[in-house]
């Protein structure tokens, strides 16, 4: 009975844990990838439980969301740039494209 957290967790508590937005947990569970109790509010819960099979399923042998924020904390925490992000737009890449047409056109 020492167990201090509670079998089941919130959506914003999901997302925290995934390092994602409330709206990918509410996807995930309208896709039925996140197994979910809806309780009678209309609120959501997620078993702990169910947390670590999904984990496990959807990221198998990659790390994980949470893995990765933690790691980039690390990195911030002991002066090291994380690095870019992969995939990340370059802020002035529209810029640059507009400019071209102006002066080639």
């Amino acid at each position: 009975m020492g167990d201090s957290q509670p079998p089941c967790m919130t959506v914003r508590d999901v997302a925290a844990h995934f390092a994602v937005s409330a709206e990918t947990v509410y996807a995930w569970c309208r896709a039925g990838r996140l197994p979910h109790l809806r309780l009678p509010g209309g609120n959501i819960r997620v078993r702990r439980s169910d947390i670590a099979t999904f984990e496990a399923s959807q990221w198998q042998g990659q790390e994980t969301p949470s893995q990765s924020t933690a790691s980039a904390k690390t990195d911030m925490a002991s002066g090291r740039s994380p690095g870019p992000r992969l995939g990340a737009r370059d802020p002035f890449q529209r810029g640059r494209a507009t400019a071209a047409k102006r002066t080639a056109g």
